[in-house]
């Protein structure tokens, strides 16, 4: 408050900022006269006036920036929160492989369809199943592929199952296992299979979805897998089952006993043919069960016979356990191990 401006008392607050001219004639009136200063004051005051406007002008323009600096700032955090949501919500999409299956087993009716329909085919040993085909298992039937990576993938009985153009699997319905142990390009190990609006994504793992209605099914024997729909996702590890229902978790229990859980696939599986030596049928039940092989001391002696024939048990652990039999070993599984030795401890010691 001046002592020149009596005005600002009578008020108690400070005055508006006044245009520059208007400004001058409320300082030039409150000014005692005559004054023969008054042209020297009137500069003084013009000066003050345009410092006093500039800092003013100074003032908005730092006042602007700071807003705009401020959202700016907010329009970034936004931008990156919708970002990260977007890859949070939305499971990363893995690279496309072109997929080229071929069929090594099957039994039963399983038919081939085209993308749109126009043309189906019965499959046989050998019959190729590639992007943008549907393959459909009858009710008693079951089949087996193998692609050019190394992927192994088996369908149950009355299931359809698409090969997208990206190299991902929509589940139609029933049941799919699929087994990526044996990629060694680590991005054709990345799979994922769409049931409906649900995600399923791997990397190296030997599961299994089942589809019925509304309801899914995850079952996982190696390694690790994740689902994802809508907002909600959640990870299902080694020996584990994931139930979901209509989009929402219902339950996740443990797998006691895997061999049962996944005893349809290898049921399912190439079984070595007739004339094999004994050596590649325990390495195919090894790599099927995912166990490690034990042999007692002399067996090694033994595992170059060829097996005769092949076993009609409809378990392959009991044709397993048939040929090696009619070798002259026997076999144990346990939990982490194939354990074979010899019936006659005389026939491997030579």
């Amino acid at each position: 408050m001046s002592p020149e401006n009596p005005g600002e008392k009578a008020h108690g607050a400070d005055p508006e900022p006044q245009p520059g001219d208007a400004a001058l004639e409320q300082l030039a009136r409150a000014l005692p006269r005559p004054d023969p200063d008054a042209a020297a004051r009137a500069r003084v005051l013009r000066n003050v006036q345009a410092a006093f406007e500039a800092r003013r002008r100074l003032g908005q323009q730092r006042r602007r920036r700071v807003i705009f600096a401020g959202a700016a700032a907010m329009m970034v955090c936004a931008l990156t929160v919708l970002v990260f949501d977007a890859a949070r919500l939305n499971p990363s999409e893995p690279p496309s492989i072109a997929h080229q299956f071929t069929v090594d087993a099957l039994r039963g009716e399983v038919q081939v369809l085209d993308h749109d329909a126009s043309r189906t085919r019965m499959a046989t040993i050998g019959t190729p199943f590639a992007a943008g085909q549907r393959i459909h298992s009858a009710s008693t039937a079951s089949v087996s592929l193998r692609s050019t990576q190394g992927m192994r993938l088996r369908l149950a009985e009355d299931s359809t199952l698409q090969l997208q153009a990206d190299g991902a699997f929509a589940l139609v319905q029933g049941r799919v296992y699929l087994d990526t142990d044996g990629v060694r390009n680590d991005a054709a190990k990345q799979v994922r299979v769409s049931v409906g609006a649900a995600q399923i994504e791997n990397l190296g793992t030997r599961f299994s979805v089942a589809r019925q209605g509304a309801s899914l099914t995850i079952a996982v024997r190696s390694g690790s897998v994740r689902w994802a729909q809508g907002r909600d996702r959640t990870s299902v590890q080694a020996r584990e089952r994931l139930h979901v229902e209509s989009g929402r978790v219902i339950s996740r229990t443990p797998l006691a006993d895997p061999d049962a859980e996944f005893a349809w696939a290898l049921a399912a599986a190439a079984f070595p043919s007739s004339g094999a030596p004994v050596a590649e049928v325990l390495a195919w039940y090894a790599d099927e069960t995912g166990r490690s092989l034990r042999l007692a001391p002399g067996v090694d002696r033994l595992l170059a016979q060829r097996v005769e024939g092949v076993s009609q048990a409809p378990e392959p652990a009991r044709r397993v356990q048939a040929l090696l039999a009619a070798a002259g070993l026997s076999l144990r599984v346990t939990e982490e191990a194939i354990v074979v030795d010899c019936i006659d401890r005389r026939a491997c010691r030579g």
